[in-house]
């Protein structure tokens, strides 16, 4: 479940989610653990040499907010993606155990879409979509 880190790319890549952006690429990670000190998890389900679905984790630790782990802590929005149900399960529950071991106080997935595990939803962010004309004249 954790570990080759090259295959998460090409599953990116070939993957129909529509939450697929530049926070699942692995070149951000060691930037994050070198200039802001997380320790980052990047976790994979894969069957038969598959990849099936992909969890970049975060933990962070801050005295004003506690220990925590995140799903793409410095976006807005990027998380669990899969395209099995079983993969989905295998990678939620991997990063409660995750987050158990590692004393975190909560887990938050910043899926654009609701999962379905019984979790609390927080509404404290939005995310507008403007449509703009590809020609700069008008914009």
């Amino acid at each position: 479940m954790k570990g080759d880190t090259y295959v998460a790319p090409a599953f990116a890549a070939r993957s129909a989610c529509p939450a697929v952006n530049t926070s699942v690429q692995l070149v951000l990670i060691p930037l994050f653990e070198k200039y802001f000190r997380c320790k980052s998890f990047y976790l994979i389900a894969n069957e038969d040499g598959q990849v099936h679905g992909i969890l970049p984790l975060i933990q962070i630790k801050s005295w004003l907010f506690g220990n925590r782990m995140v799903s793409q802590a410095f976006s807005n929005y990027g998380g669990l993606l899969s395209d099995q149900s079983s993969a989905s399960d295998a990678l939620y529950n991997c990063a409660v155990e995750l987050a158990k071991e590692s004393g975190c106080e909560s887990i938050e997935f910043r899926n654009t879409e609701s999962l379905p595990y019984d979790l609390e939803s927080n509404r404290d962010k939005i995310t507008m979509h403007l449509q703009l004309t590809s020609d700069p004249d008008e914009l």
